[in-house]
């Protein structure tokens, strides 16, 4: 589904395609990262923006088409992100991290190569971060300062 931001803070507009579930009388739920980030030049904007399994109502203004009007209710996840190099995504520690955070009831994603996002919900006491830096250490690298 194309989902049209219009206008996005700042007054442009922006366009993503995503999955998303419909949940009926104009409201929608998005069923994977949408990547509103991409559209933020602040944190304030990003308030604003959409996340995984927010649910949202929009507009359909054509087949296929949605114009986004306003969240009507936020996930109980949390947003985390990181930029990875390749040799971690290429190394056996990666598929064990991102099914750790699965198996929290997370959701993860890997875009433009080198960028992972992971949704964890709220009630989680997994703690990424901590998780990732340990991981690291045992592939050999010293702690980041």
């Amino acid at each position: 589904m194309k989902i049209v931001f219009d206008p996005l803070p700042g007054g442009d507009r922006g366009e993503m395609e995503g999955l998303v579930t419909e949940l009926g009388q104009g409201r929608y739920c998005f069923e994977e990262d949408p990547l509103t980030c991409l559209f933020a030049d602040s944190m304030s904007d990003l308030r604003r923006l959409p996340n995984y399994r927010d649910e949202f109502e929009a507009e359909e203004t054509a087949p296929g088409v949605l114009r986004f009007v306003k969240i009507t209710k936020r996930a109980p996840f949390r947003r985390y992100q990181w930029v990875l190099p390749e040799e971690f995504f290429e190394s056996p520690v990666f598929p064990r991290f991102k099914a750790d955070m699965e198996s929290e009831g997370g959701y993860v994603t890997r875009i433009f190569g080198g960028v992972l996002i992971a949704h964890l919900p709220k009630a989680s006491r997994y703690d990424p971060y901590s998780r990732y830096a340990d991981l690291v250490r045992d592939m050999g690298y010293p702690p980041s300062k």
